[in-house]
């Protein structure tokens, strides 16, 4: 089953979905992550020089970085990366938190910082976030897109434990797949209850 990912370095509720989906490393997922800017469009900071672009926009281009060096480490970049910045609360758009997370990956940090201040390294992102938005309606991450299916925004309550991830997934490829009348599900919490 193959499955777009539109995502954010700047938003927790990819992580979650992140680390839901790692859950299932034995299905046969092909998941391919796609950047999707949520700062507003004045705040994103395209092509600006790196002291004046935005975290997530950092974040990006040191995956981009990783994409160009070694395309195969990239789920291992992204994977060091959420969880520096979600677990161990790391700047997200620090140079070092950055670094590391190439590190982590098996990337030399000497060329991954080479390379991070080159110009060019928001087309990719840019692109991505410029074909959800306007061909396919996103505005929000994580959102999914299975295949034959319309993007589907997903915000979990927490990240499901490993014996309940698989039930989840079919649940939520059900609904995006076999369901195109719902547009939107959002359980209410009891704090925003009228009584």
């Amino acid at each position: 089953m193959k499955l777009e990912i539109f995502y954010s370095y700047a938003c927790s509720d990819t992580y979650s979905v992140y680390r839901w989906l790692t859950s299932l490393r034995d299905w046969p997922l092909e998941v391919t992550w796609s950047p999707f800017t949520i700062a507003t469009d004045h705040e994103t900071g395209w092509d600006l020089p790196w002291d004046h672009a935005g975290d997530e926009v950092r974040a990006f281009r040191a995956a981009a970085v990783v994409r160009e060096l070694a395309p195969q480490r990239f789920a291992e970049f992204h994977e060091a990366l959420e969880r520096a910045v979600y677990e161990e609360g790391s700047p997200l758009g620090d140079e070092t938190t950055l670094a590391d997370a190439a590190r982590a990956a098996g990337i030399d940090p000497a060329s991954f910082r080479l390379r991070l201040h080159a110009a060019g390294l928001d087309a990719a992102a840019r692109t991505s976030h410029e074909r959800a938005k306007s061909a396919l309606g996103v505005s929000g991450t994580p959102t999914l897109l299975f295949e034959g299916a319309l993007p589907f925004q997903l915000e979990l309550t927490g990240i499901p434990p490993t014996e309940a991830a698989e039930a989840v997934y079919e649940a939520v490829r059900s609904l995006a797949t076999r369901v195109p009348y719902v547009g939107l599900l959002r359980r209410a919490s009891p704090e925003q209850r009228a009584d």
